[in-house]
């Protein structure tokens, strides 16, 4: 296989994630970067927003962040760390499995590693087109307009 996927799961409850190994390979599929190590953490609200701290200098909790790795060494694509407990939220509002949501926050944090970006509207537009691309191509759910979803607090997610 041209890409290693690494899917670390920090839960204390066990899931099957295949349908994310599935979504994360499909991207890196279409996008065809150089073989290379991907890392997919899936932790809680508690973790990304430490790690948003002391990377980003965010004291808050977020969905879904990415680290793309330095050109050195080379066969490293970079790591995203997932927040479950946004998906899961997010996975009810949608009206979508949580691996589902899991599934496609790993898809954004892939392709903003592969160069995405989605701080404009047009090219939030093109982000949002080829995730769901990717998870039309696993037979995972799509939604047109996609973008992670306000929540009232951060409480809520704890």
């Amino acid at each position: 296989m041209k890409y290693r996927i690494t899917i670390l799961n920090q839960r204390s409850k066990r899931m099957v994630l295949q349908p994310v190994r599935d979504a994360v390979e499909a991207a890196l599929e279409l996008e065809e970067p150089p073989p290379g190590q991907i890392n997919i953490l899936i932790t809680e609200s508690e973790e990304i927003k430490s790690l948003n701290s002391e990377f980003r200098g965010l004291d808050k909790t977020t969905d879904v962040l990415s680290f793309p790795a330095p050109e050195f060494p080379p066969g490293q694509i970079g790591d995203v760390a997932v927040n479950y407990d946004h998906a899961e939220i997010q996975a009810k509002r949608r009206k979508v499995r949580p691996v589902d949501e899991l599934a496609m926050l790993a898809v954004h944090g892939v392709l903003h590693l592969l160069g995405y970006d989605d701080e404009t509207e047009s090219d939030r537009a093109g982000m949002q087109s080829r995730m769901n691309e990717v998870m039309a191509k696993c037979g995972l759910p799509t939604e047109e307009n996609w973008t992670s979803l306000p929540y009232p607090n951060e409480e809520a997610v704890r």
